[in-house]
C-alpha cells in the first residue's frame, strides 16, 4: 500500500444511533486499493454495524462515507447517496454504488434450487450479462475457489467449507472494486478457514485497485491475512463506540500468541 495512494473509502466523522442507543460515535477511516483492512472489536461493538454503512446498507445518523471508485466521486450520508461530477452533485440509487461491491457473509447462504454454478453466476444473471460469458467465468471461479469439477453440485452435496468458497466465488465474479466480508470463518473449522482465506486473499489480492474490509472478533484471522487492523471500543451505551487505529502495531505479537495456542492444542490433544 502506498500511502500517498488515494483512498478508495474515505469515512468523515461517521457516526449511527439508534433512538434510545449511540452504536458507533465520529469515526474516521480511509481505506486504500490493494489492501485488506480488518475491523475487530468485541461482540456488541459495532463491528457489522460499521460494515453494513461502509457497504450502504445502513444509513448514517450523521457523517458521510466517500467511493473514489472509475474516476467517479460517490457520497452517502443522512441525506442518501450522490454522484458528484465537478459542481454538481444528484441523488441516485444505491443500486449504482453497489454494482462495485461484494459480500461474504459468516453463514454461506446458496440458493437451494441453484447448483454451485448456477450460484456463483448470479451477479451476473442480475445485470443481463451474456450466458456464454457467464458459463466462462462461473468455470473460473469455481477453478479459483478449489472447486473445479463441483459446479453441478446442489447445497446439501456440499460441505460447509465448500459452501463458504462458493460464496466467495460469488462475491468476486463481476470483479468488484470493494469486497465486505463479515466473519467470513466464523462457521468453519480451523484447517477449513485458513484454506477458505487463503483462496480468498489471492483472489483479490491479482487486483490492486480491489480493497477487502474484513470484521472478525478472531484476532488471529486479522493478524495472519490483514495489512492492517483498527479496533472498535465501546465507552459507553449512551455514547457508542470509537474507532481504534492500530495499523500493524502488535501484529507479530498476536501472530506469537496464535502460533503458541495452536502449539498447546496440539499437544494436549
Amino acid at each position: 500500500m502506498v500511502d500517498s495512494q488515494q483512498p478508495i473509502i474515505r469515512v468523515n466523522n461517521l457516526s449511527f444511533n439508534y433512538p434510545k442507543e449511540a452504536v458507533i460515535k465520529e469515526i474516521n477511516l480511509e481505506i486504500y486499493p490493494g489492501e485488506c483492512l480488518a475491523i475487530l472489536g468485541f461482540s456488541g461493538s459495532g463491528k457489522s454495524t460499521l460494515l453494513n454503512l461502509l457497504a450502504s446498507l445502513d444509513t448514517p445518523t450523521a457523517g458521510a462515507i466517500h467511493y473514489y471508485l472509475h474516476d467517479q466521486h460517490y457520497t452517502v450520508d443522512s441525506d442518501g447517496l450522490t454522484l458528484k461530477k465537478g459542481d454538481t452533485a444528484k441523488h441516485i440509487s444505491r443500486d449504482t454504488l453497489r454494482k462495485h461491491f461484494g459480500f461474504v457473509f459468516q453463514t454461506p447462504f446458496m440458493l437451494s434450487n441453484f447448483n454451485a454454478s448456477d450460484n456463483i453466476g448470479l451477479p451476473l444473471r442480475l445485470q443481463r450479462k451474456p450466458v456464454k460469458e457467464i458459463r466462462r467465468l462461473e468455470s473460473e471461479m469455481l477453478e479459483a475457489v478449489g472447486l473445479k469439477g463441483q459446479g453441478d453440485s446442489s447445497a446439501d452435496q456440499l460441505s460447509g467449507g465448500q459452501r463458504q468458497r462458493v460464496a466467495i466465488a460469488r462475491a468476486l465474479i463481476h470483479r468488484p472494486n470493494i469486497v465486505f466480508a463479515d466473519e467470513p470463518t466464523g462457521n468453519l473449522d480451523g484447517t477449513t478457514a485458513k484454506e477458505v482465506m487463503k483462496t480468498f486473499l489471492n483472489i483479490v489480492k491479482k487486483e490492486k485497485q480491489n480493497a477487502l474490509i474484513l470484521v472478525t472478533h478472531d484476532p488471529c484471522v486479522a493478524a495472519y491475512y490483514a495489512d492492517r487492523i483498527v479496533y472498535l471500543e465501546r465507552k459507553k451505551t449512551n455514547e457508542g463506540s470509537v474507532l481504534v487505529h492500530r495499523g500493524l502495531e502488535g501484529l507479530e505479537d498476536i501472530r506469537q500468541h496464535c502460533n503458541k495456542a495452536v502449539q498447546h492444542f496440539f499437544k494436549g490433544a
